[in-house]
């Protein structure tokens, strides 16, 4: 029992250390993720003036300029001149509301599929790196190509195994009328099971045995090295808290958030390859 806790902080530790070591090196990778948040925020900002003319934007933005400048320290007031431009802007999207929700869900298609591509050659390529291998952005392209679609698959699984646990606990809140206890309980599985799916992605990349056993094997690999994980993510959490506080201080900080991200699948990545073999 002493070995085996002592194994799983020793690789713990070599996850984090070599997780920020390879990224640090290979700090290109982040720029396909970047590129896909810029065109997923393009795409978005397109949907938005497909809805509402680009011309009323503008005209909203400048009327709000305006009325902060005259009235700098009234705040009460501020809110509800807030509240009326809202209201205004609502009204764009409720006047043709089945228009408007063809555009959203087109659009929000294209931001999931780009997303999902992402989220392959990402996760391919953090495998790579762990493997002493250099990032490669055609590396990259390939693995989004092969595998978005069984992302999109693995995502949609995995969402429906979180629903169907969750389910259960929504009786308890019908029959208490206390929803925290509901709202607790399902941010905790789907934190679990969102931590369990990047071993899946691991699995599906580098194995492609089938979404239904893929899922079946992250899972398994997530349960079997709970104590590393464990130590990564806490780890990863504690690094992260100056950076998610200046946000406050510093809005573009925010900007540093995919990293963060991207930093704890790499580490997650390097643990995968230290226990599935690979040479590091």
């Amino acid at each position: 029992m002493g070995n085996r806790l002592s194994d799983a902080l020793s690789t713990a530790l070599d996850s984090i250390s070599g997780g920020i070591i390879v990224l640090a090196k290979n700090i290109h990778i982040l720029i396909p993720v970047y590129g896909s948040l810029f065109i997923s925020y393009i795409i978005l900002s397109i949907a938005v003036f497909n809805i509402i003319p680009p011309e009323k934007i503008v005209e909203l933005s400048q009327r709000y300029q305006d009325y902060t400048f005259q009235n700098p320290q009234s705040l009460q007031s501020s809110e509800r001149f807030q509240e009326e431009l809202m209201r205004e802007l609502m009204t764009y999207f409720t006047q043709d509301l089945a228009r408007t929700l063809s555009i959203l869900a087109l659009f929000a298609l294209l931001v999931f599929v780009i997303y999902e591509f992402t989220v392959a050659g990402f996760t391919a390529s953090s495998i790579e790196i762990n493997r002493n291998k250099r990032f490669s952005l055609s590396a990259f392209a390939h693995s989004g190509f092969i595998f978005t679609f069984k992302m999109i698959q693995l995502e949609i699984l995995m969402f429906l195994i979180g629903l169907s646990i969750s389910s259960p606990f929504l009786i308890i809140y019908y029959i208490s009328k206390n929803p925290h206890i509901f709202e607790l309980v399902t941010s905790v599985i789907l934190f679990i099971l969102t931590i369990f799916m990047t071993f899946s992605r691991c699995i599906l990349v580098t194995q492609d045995p089938g979404v239904f056993e893929t899922v079946a094997r992250g899972i398994r690999f997530g349960f079997k090295n709970i104590v590393s994980i464990a130590v990564i993510f806490g780890a990863w959490f504690l690094m992260s808290i100056p950076i998610t506080g200046m946000i406050y201080l510093f809005p573009p900080v925010i900007l540093l958030l995919p990293s963060l991200m991207a930093l704890l699948t790499v580490m997650f990545a390097r643990l995968y390859v230290l226990k599935m073999g690979g040479s590091i």
